[in-house]
């Protein structure tokens, strides 16, 4: 087939399924070049090459798929640099991601600031992600984070499900949580030696031979606030959890049908629903700026509410968030409630790409540039009204629970915790039994025959042992019974 000039788009349209658009003039314009290579920055160190201005590249579940992030020059975006993020999952079911994340620890800051790097290893959990510079803002200021985002129609799924952007919490891989409900800080050194000698995987720490001992670190879980698309619909959900310890396995209510709604499991973890617009309602085909303007919410700790052996810890939210998001100059989000997770006052981190939750498989090509970052402590005068606002989100009683102050634990030989001094709030109990086996299954789902067979014969010896123990009581109360006291003691017990 031959084609005219006029018809070049109709052709072009027969042989791809495409039309020609704006973006393939642009190609000619932009020099792009692959991005360095992919890290894990919550388990590596990173080196200054592979640093993207603000950014290093994070990908999961895309071996082998295609998938490609790209980065050329470009004059009209503020930060110089525009990206173009090319996703092609292809294992359904499968979770992946294709982001730059501003989270990172540069290995040259990592040693000038004493940390050994030796005790970053593979079989111990993160000890880098509540080191990122980008975590240590002020909680107290405005946060500030602009960037452009240009989706054609064409390049877009109607289904599936898809994070844009987002952000993350940072978890502590050094928090640990006894089936008692004690909460603890220990030292790298401590956690370095539990999985030296047991097995860190997961969030739970066992035994070399895999026995659990009732004790969990922490391991992650929710972004505090995402930009989504689910099945034909763009939404922004703010979730919070006061609690200071957070498993990974969160709550979700399975649809966005609830704009509010609170975990039956975890009751103090929150989720709303704070904007949502249809995929075709979208300004396709543009470069579209996103503005936020965020105060996150604070948490604290009045350990007067900790609840022995149950959920709560004793965090607590001490005030609102405020969230603010302007697209193209126009106000679309600005909404106070909590939003943030309870990280000893670190602010989450910034990440866009796409993360694919639910192993989707439908293809997204998208481009992002002129991505920057500012807090404001709202000091000048012009600004009272909106630190009159901030000052309002409060909404835990002042000077209670503002305790910035953790529980903090030292391994002192085998798997005996003590508080340093006699202080602390608790001291973690840690013992391989059969009872800690069953109640591990509280927190990690049960996949094989093996680790059935395994509970079934831990709970036939626990409830062996409570029987015997009955029976030791009963013995005990009948020889008491066959004794007497006398007029005396009667009288005492009245």
């Amino acid at each position: 087939m031959i084609c005219s000039l006029l018809l070049i788009n109709s052709c072009f349209t027969l042989f791809t399924g495409r039309p020609i658009q704006a973006e393939v003039v642009e190609r000619k314009k932009l020099s792009w070049k692959g991005t360095t290579k992919q890290v894990d920055p919550y388990n590596e160190l990173v080196d200054r090459g592979n640093v993207i201005r603000n950014f290093v590249k994070v990908s999961t579940g895309l071996k082998n798929s295609g998938s490609s992030l790209k980065v050329a020059k470009d004059a009209e975006s503020a930060d110089g640099f525009q990206y173009k993020f090319d996703f092609q999952p292809t294992t359904p079911g499968k979770k992946s991601r294709l982001e730059l994340s501003t989270c990172y620890v540069l290995k040259s800051d990592y040693e000038k600031a004493g940390h050994d790097i030796n005790r970053l290893r593979d079989d111990v959990p993160s000890m880098l992600q509540h080191l990122c510079p980008v975590v240590s803002m002020p909680v107290e200021a405005i946060h500030k984070y602009t960037y452009q985002l240009r989706i054609m129609k064409r390049d877009f799924p109607d289904k599936g499900s898809y994070i844009l952007t987002q952000w993350h919490g940072t978890s502590d891989g050094k928090i640990l949580r006894d089936d008692n409900g004690c909460v603890s800080r220990i030292r790298d050194e401590d956690l370095v030696s539990l999985c030296e000698d047991g097995v860190c995987n997961k969030g739970r720490i066992l035994t070399e031979n895999e026995e659990a001992i009732g004790l969990r670190y922490e391991q992650g879980g929710y972004p505090p606030l995402s930009f989504h698309f689910k099945d034909g619909t763009f939404y922004v959900i703010a979730r919070s959890d006061e609690r200071e310890f957070i498993a990974k396995s969160g709550c979700h209510p399975g649809t966005f049908d609830k704009d509010h709604f609170h975990c039956p499991l975890h009751p103090r973890q929150q989720y709303h629903v704070i904007w949502k617009k249809k995929l075709n309602d979208f300004p396709f085909g543009q470069w579209n700026s996103f503005t936020w303007k965020i105060k996150w919410s604070e948490y604290g700790n009045d350990y007067s509410t900790q609840t022995n052996g149950g959920e709560h810890d004793g965090g607590v939210l001490l005030s609102n968030a405020w969230i603010r998001l302007w697209i193209n100059s126009k106000l679309e989000i600005d909404w106070k409630g909590p939003c943030g997770r309870n990280d000893d006052g670190r602010v989450p981190y910034f990440k866009m790409g796409i993360y694919n939750p639910s192993g989707s498989i439908e293809p997204i090509l998208f481009r992002t540039r002129g991505f920057g970052y500012s807090y404001d402590l709202l000091e000048r005068e012009d600004e009272a009204e909106e630190r009159e606002q901030v000052a309002n989100l409060r909404v835990y009683p002042r000077g209670s629970g503002d305790d910035k102050e953790r529980n903090f634990n030292e391994l002192k030989f085998g798997l005996e915790f003590g508080n340093p001094d006699g202080a602390g709030v608790c001291t973690l109990e840690a013992e391989s039994s059969q009872l800690a086996t069953i109640a591990g299954v509280k927190y990690s789902p049960i996949k094989n025959n093996k680790q059935i067979r395994t509970i079934l014969r831990a709970m036939a010896q626990v409830i062996m042992e409570q029987q015997q123990r009955i029976k030791e009581l009963e013995s005990k109360h009948s020889d008491v019974g066959d004794v007497d006291v006398g007029d005396d003691y009667d009288e005492e017990m009245d």
